[in-house]
């Protein structure tokens, strides 16, 4: 009964989808509000290994509110990111739902959207982009402007970022303007642009 997207914990054992109350009355789930969160919990078995009269999952709900949620899990898989593009939404802002507890928790910081971010391979940053570049620090669920110097030598032409992503090594960020071929690069752990590059340059101009 669940609808997509989905997303699975990295030992694929947990899926996490959303439900409609309607739709999950059907199958015989009682829920409070219009929509929730579904947790599927599988055993590691399948149908070949189990008898057919013996469920291989279990379904638990969380009861989010009335609006359509978008929603990402940590690459842990102990944190959900839900949001809504709603605004009849009955929660405003990224809300983070602690996996292990079904508990939710509210982030304090600027209401952002959950459009445009990037989420570190450890799980403790999500790195947002909504008129400039924002940190949520997962664990204690506070979200703040990171600010970056521009303009001089090594440095961005302009300060706040359009577009982020990650390199594979989960350390930098890959910053970028809409309709620009400039970019930055920003190393997550000295908080700072290290290198900056113009696509089609010959050359790129690192930051002292």
């Amino acid at each position: 009964p669940g609808f997509g997207p989905v997303a699975f914990s990295p030992d694929g054992q947990t899926v996490v989808a959303f439900g409609r109350q309607a739709d999950l009355a059907g199958f015989g789930i009682e829920t409070l509000t219009p929509y929730s969160l579904l947790f599927i919990s599988l055993d590691g078995r399948t149908e070949r290994d189990a008898p057919r009269s013996r469920s291989t999952h279990r379904i638990e709900t969380l009861d989010i509110g009335d609006a359509l949620p978008i929603y990402q899990l940590t690459p842990d898989g102990q944190v959900v990111l839900i949001y809504s593009v709603f605004a009849s939404a009955s929660y405003d802002g990224i809300y983070l739902v602690d996996v292990a507890t079904r508990s939710i928790r509210e982030t304090s910081g600027p209401e952002l959207p959950l459009d445009e971010f990037v989420i570190t391979p450890d799980s403790r940053l999500v790195y947002l982009i909504e008129g400039g570049l924002f940190r949520l620090d997962v664990a204690t669920g506070k979200i703040a402007f990171v600010t970056l110097e521009c303009g001089g030598p090594g440095e961005p032409s302009r300060c706040n970022p359009e577009l982020v992503n990650l390199l594979p090594d989960g350390r930098t960020l890959v910053l970028g303007w809409r309709n620009d071929p400039e970019y930055a690069l920003f190393d997550i752990a000295r908080e700072a642009v290290t290198r900056t590059f113009v696509v089609g340059a010959r050359a790129t101009v690192a930051a002292d």
